[in-house]
């Protein structure tokens, strides 16, 4: 065997490893539901306010922030439960 054929066989064998890697670490992960929380919230349009129970969700790649930055934020408001938004 030359030079080059060892390379390029230790080459395979490495990205060989890299790929069941990625595919052992895939099939581990678990599947999360979407995470909401319900509480009350003040909706206020003109000089009339009314407080109302809300769905609030984690939102990520809020646009203007840097990766990785989330916040909760309103998903659905008048709901009851949240299950449903």
């Amino acid at each position: 065997m030359d030079y080059f054929t060892v390379i390029n066989f230790k080459l395979l064998l490495l990205s060989l490893l890299i790929f069941v890697q990625f595919i052992i670490t895939t099939a581990a992960r678990r599947r999360l539901a979407p995470f909401q929380v319900c509480s009350q919230c003040r909706s206020c349009s003109g000089n009339t306010c009314k407080t109302m129970p809300c769905c609030y969700g984690i939102n990520y790649n809020i646009p203007n922030k840097p990766y990785g930055y989330c916040a909760f934020q309103p998903k659905k408001c008048d709901c009851n439960p949240c299950a449903t938004a």
